[in-house]
């Protein structure tokens, strides 16, 4: 926004339900600016963005925003316990013991809470008595869990930036 050059031109494409789709190429090519256009973080200045066949801004904004999960390369690392990480994501379901873990285990954040002294109960951050912090792939799945949190319809994970595909966990785009 604000800009007089162009961060995406000239761009086309589809995905069907179920698809991924990996968006590669060098800083500053448009892949974060995709990004926030397809979650309507920003409007286009030119062109659509179809969703269903409808355009992306008849859509409620704050439903759409329920539906989408994103993560981005400049997550937050909060200085909460290992659960209460997760649950900000949708705080209503901080306290669901249950869909937390659900959520830690589809982004195999689990398999981090099970490394850690106190499990889930863990106190991340040093800047608590106790407190550990992770390593940056361990941040990234307690940030993917907390997306998964949301039960949204379409995952974005846009915080892989210098590692390998295949260092991921499962993820949609």
């Amino acid at each position: 926004p604000g800009s007089d050059v162009y961060a995406v031109q000239g761009l086309s494409f589809s995905l069907a339900p179920d698809e991924s789709l990996a968006l590669v190429g060098e800083n500053g090519a448009g892949k974060t600016t995709l990004v926030k256009l397809l979650a309507r973080l920003y409007d286009p200045d030119e062109g659509r963005i179809l969703l269903d066949g409808v355009e992306l801004r008849e859509y409620d904004l704050t439903s759409l925003h329920s539906n989408i999960g994103v993560i981005f390369q400049d997550f937050m690392r909060y200085a909460f316990l290992f659960r209460e990480n997760i649950g900000v994501g949708q705080v209503e379901y901080m306290s669901e013991d249950e869909r937390v873990r659900e959520a830690a285990r589809r982004s195999l954040a689990d398999t981090v809470a099970k490394r850690l002294d106190k499990g889930f109960d863990q106190q991340l951050g040093r800047r608590f008595d106790n407190g550990v912090d992770l390593s940056g792939g361990e941040w990234q799945k307690v940030a993917l869990a907390r997306a998964y949190l949301r039960e949204a319809q379409v995952y974005v994970n846009a915080a892989f930036e210098g590692k390998s595909i295949f260092d991921l966990p499962p993820y949609l785009a």
